[in-house]
């Protein structure tokens, strides 16, 4: 089973790289014990993927009985990509503006906690469930008749989400990077082009050349 042989080295590798990040930073501030265990259960940002990975994991024996059937599938990723979509947008409005304030540290311990237990909710693994899914579908069924459209826009969509974002972020006199999460409607979109773009239609699957540039 794939969740009992990759899980564990995830977990291993998100418990020393939390570890490492929570020395180095104690040490860089010259803070004390109650910094450095507030970072041990504070996980660093930039590794919340490790979490999402491990809900996929464990979703994956679920996802092995619905694929089969292409009506489930189609029905699954609508709703999970959906749940995405909308609670991802919502989470990262409100991160957006939301306002900092100095907290106890027994508060600011269990935020952390939640803020990180977080990525194991709706708003993360059903979004990346269906992305998952999406990409499954895509490459045993394809898009049929959306497929040169999906194609057509995936560029336009990126350049779309950039513009969007800079134009925000200066109006709010902040970074919103609301519009450059995955779960943003535009950047799925130019996931699914791009991804079609390379897969090809159903039946007509790009070949190269083993030694091209592409393949490598």
């Amino acid at each position: 089973m794939a969740a009992r042989k990759y899980i564990p080295r995830i977990l291993r590798c998100l418990v020393a790289w939390t570890v490492l990040y929570a020395l180095f930073y104690t040490l860089m501030y010259g803070e004390g014990l109650e910094y450095f265990v507030l970072h041990l259960v504070k996980l660093p940002k930039h590794l919340w993927y490790l979490i999402m990975l491990v809900g996929l994991y464990l979703a994956t024996p679920i996802l092995r009985r619905i694929t089969p059937d292409r009506k489930t599938t189609r029905y699954m990723i609508v709703l999970l990509v959906a749940f995405g979509v909308v609670f991802g947008t919502l989470s990262g409005v409100t991160d957006a503006f939301e306002e900092s304030a100095a907290e106890s540290f027994g508060y600011s311990l269990w935020t952390a906690l939640l803020g990180d237990l977080q990525n194991l909710n709706m708003t993360f693994v059903p979004g990346y469930l269906g992305f998952f899914l999406l990409g499954h579908y895509i490459h045993t069924y394809g898009l049929g008749r959306w497929h040169r459209a999906f194609v057509i826009a995936a560029v336009p969509a990126l350049i779309l989400s950039g513009v969007l974002t800079i134009a925000l972020s200066q109006a709010s006199g902040q970074h919103v990077y609301t519009l450059m999460m995955e779960t943003n409607p535009l950047n799925v979109v130019a996931a699914v082009g791009i991804f079609a773009f390379f897969k090809g239609p159903v039946g007509e699957e790009r070949s190269y050349r083993a030694d091209s540039r592409l393949t490598k």
